[in-house]
C-alpha cells in the first residue's frame, strides 16, 4: 500500500491521483490528511504538501488543487533531468508540483478563458503552452508518472506497481461516404461538364464510370476496412457524421439507402459513433438531434463521439456531450499539428474545473490525423509515415493508447491523397506489431 499526506483532500487531487495511480500505475494507494502519517516509517510515501515533512518522497504542491474555479494562470516551465515541467518547486524530491502539472494539462485548463480561436472557432494550438514551450509533442504526463515509478521502485522495491497495456486505436471519421454517388444526377452531369470543358478526362471517366457502376466509388472504402481489420485481429471504430448540408458539411446518410443499410449491419462488428457536424458544434439541441438521428437509422444506442473539424470548446463541448448520455469521446486533439493536446496518450475522464467535478464521460486523446499531415503539415506520404511512426513509439514507450485518425475519402488514392492509403496501411501494420 502506498500512503499519500496531503493537508486538505480535494476533488481535484482525487482526480488526479486516481488517473496517476489507479489508471496508469495500478498502484493500491491510500489518501490521508492525518499529520501524524508524515512520521518517519518505512511504509511506501507521498507528502504531498508545501512543507518536507522528513518521510518519504516529498513533492511540494503549487495550491493549484487546493483553489476552486478557474483563474488566471501562467505557470513556469521547469526542467526535471531533461523533462519538461510547470510549477516548479526546486526543493522537492521531485522538483515540481506534478500533481498539479498533470491537472493543469489533463484538464486543458488553459483553455477555459482563451479568447483567441483559430478561423474554425477552435483553440490554437499555438496559443497552448505545451506548443509555445515545445513540448507538445511529448506524453510529458505520461513520462513525469513512469519517472515517479522508477523512484519508488527504487526507494521502495517491495511497492507492487503494474503497467498498463499499449493499445492501438484504429478510428475513421466518415464525412461523405461517396465521391460521386448519392448526389443528383443534375449536379453529376454538370461536374462531368467541367471535367470534360477542363479536359480533365482521367476524372471524367472515373465519374462516368462510377454512374455506371462500372467501378466502385473511390470514396466507398468500407469493405476494404473490414477485410484489413479482420486480417490485422482489430476492430475500428466509425464516426459518421449525419447533419445538414453546409459550407463544411455534406450529406452522408440521407437520402443514401445502400449507406445506411451497411451501417446496420456492420455496428455489431464494430464500434459507429457519432460525428457531430460543423452545425452542431456548439448546439446541444443539434448534437442530440444528430445522435438521436443515428440511433434511429443503426436501431441501437449510440455511445462515443468525435466532432467534425475536431471543433470543440472547453469546458461546454464536453458538459454537453456528458449530459446527452455519450461515454467515450476522440475529439482531443488538434487539426494543425500531431501531438498531446491533453500531455496524455492515456483515457482519462473529463474533469469540469470551474465546476470542480469529475464526469462520467471518458476522453480518448486523439494523437494524429491524415488531413494534418497532408494539408497542414504538407508531408509527402513518405514523410507522413515517419511520423506516424514517431508517434506510435511515444505511446507504447509509456504504455499509452495511440489513437489514429483516418478518413474513408483518404483512402482512395487518387488527387491529393494519392500514395495515402499505403501510409494507413503501414501505419496500421506497424502500431498493430508487438
Amino acid at each position: 500500500m502506498l500512503y499519500i499526506y496531503t493537508p486538505v483532500v480535494t476533488p481535484r487531487i482525487e482526480f488526479v491521483l486516481k488517473f496517476i495511480f489507479n489508471r496508469v500505475l495500478q498502484v493500491n494507494y491510500e489518501l490521508t490528511s492525518e499529520h501524524d502519517s508524515c512520521e518517519p516509517s518505512h511504509q511506501p510515501f507521498i507528502n504531498y504538501s508545501e512543507e518536507h515533512c522528513g518521510a518519504g518522497i516529498w513533492m511540494p504542491s503549487s495550491g493549484i488543487l487546493q483553489e476552486t474555479g478557474v483563474k488566471s494562470i501562467a505557470p513556469e516551465v521547469g526542467d526535471w533531468e531533461g523533462l519538461p515541467t510547470l510549477f516548479p518547486e526546486p526543493q522537492g524530491d521531485v522538483p515540481f508540483d506534478l500533481f498539479g502539472a498533470a491537472f493543469y494539462l489533463m484538464t486543458r485548463y488553459e483553455e477555459y478563458h482563451n479568447e483567441k480561436w483559430d478561423k474554425h472557432g477552435r483553440f490554437d494550438h499555438r496559443e497552448s503552452i505545451a506548443y509555445k514551450h515545445n513540448f507538445l509533442q511529448r506524453p510529458v504526463i505520461d513520462e513525469w508518472v513512469l519517472k515517479l515509478k522508477t523512484m519508488l521502485h527504487e526507494k521502495y522495491p517491495e511497492l507492487h506497481i503494474g503497467t498498463p497495456k499499449y493499445q492501438f486505436v484504429s478510428t475513421i471519421d466518415v464525412d461523405y461516404p461517396y465521391a460521386y454517388l448519392g448526389k443528383s444526377k443534375w449536379m453529376m452531369l454538370a461536374k462531368m461538364g467541367v471535367k470534360l470543358m477542363k479536359l480533365d478526362l482521367t476524372t471524367f471517366t472515373r465519374m462516368l464510370k462510377v454512374l455506371f457502376y462500372l467501378e466502385k466509388d473511390p470514396y466507398y472504402q468500407f469493405q476494404y476496412l473490414d477485410e484489413l481489420h479482420h486480417e490485422l485481429g482489430c476492430k475500428y471504430t466509425m464516426f459518421v457524421h449525419v447533419g445538414p448540408l453546409g459550407k463544411h458539411d455534406r450529406h452522408t446518410i440521407y437520402p443514401l439507402f445502400f449507406f445506411r443499410c451497411y451501417l446496420r449491419k456492420q455496428h455489431h462488428s464494430h464500434v459507429i459513433g457519432i460525428h457531430p457536424s460543423y452545425h452542431a458544434s456548439f448546439n446541444k439541441l443539434e448534437i442530440l438531434h444528430e445522435k438521436s438521428k443515428l440511433e434511429h437509422y443503426l436501431h441501437s444506442p449510440v455511445g462515443c463521439s468525435r466532432h467534425h473539424y475536431l471543433r470543440i470548446r472547453m469546458p461546454n463541448t464536453y458538459r454537453e456531450l456528458n449530459e446527452i448520455g455519450i461515454k467515450r469521446d476522440f475529439s482531443m486533439g488538434y487539426a494543425g499539428v500531431p501531438g498531446f493536446r491533453a500531455g496524455t496518450c492515456h483515457p482519462h475522464f473529463f474533469y469540469d474545473v470551474e465546476r470542480d467535478e469529475e464526469t462520467l464521460l471518458m476522453i480518448h486523446p486523439t494523437i494524429l490525423m491524415d488531413g494534418t499531415l497532408n494539408f497542414y503539415q504538407k508531408l509527402t506520404p513518405e514523410q507522413g509515415l515517419a511520423v506516424c511512426k514517431e508517434m506510435v513509439d511515444k505511446c507504447r514507450n509509456v504504455n499509452g493508447q495511440f489513437v489514429l485518425l483516418w478518413h474513408n475519402n483518404s483512402l482512395s488514392d487518387i488527387d491529393e491523397w494519392a500514395g495515402w492509403k499505403t501510409v494507413f496501411e503501414e501505419a496500421l501494420k506497424y502500431g498493430r506489431s508487438i
